[in-house]
């Protein structure tokens, strides 16, 4: 059921003789070419320079603390306040 039907037989054997051989003759792309099987440890390397932080610094050692040069907002001071009061 795959070959078009068509009420009026539109589609002649030659025009349907033509388009099977225009498929036959595509070439299917080759795979292999393109996947070459990848270096973890290069792709680890590449991973690593693309990070701003390195992973040590992300485990929160560095980053712990209030951040320098930015003000406390009204609503952290609020919330210190608050909690002071208790």
């Amino acid at each position: 059921e795959s070959e078009a039907k068509v009420e009026d037989e539109s589609f002649d054997d030659d025009l349907l003789q033509e388009i099977n051989d225009g498929i036959d003759s595509v070439e299917p792309v080759s795979i292999e070419e393109d996947t070459k099987p990848l270096n973890l440890d290069e792709v680890q390397e590449t991973l690593e320079s693309e990070l701003p932080f390195t992973p040590e610094e992300l485990q929160g050692d560095d980053l712990d603390g209030e951040a320098q040069g930015v003000a406390s907002s009204q609503a952290e001071q609020d919330l210190s306040n608050a909690l002071s009061e208790n």
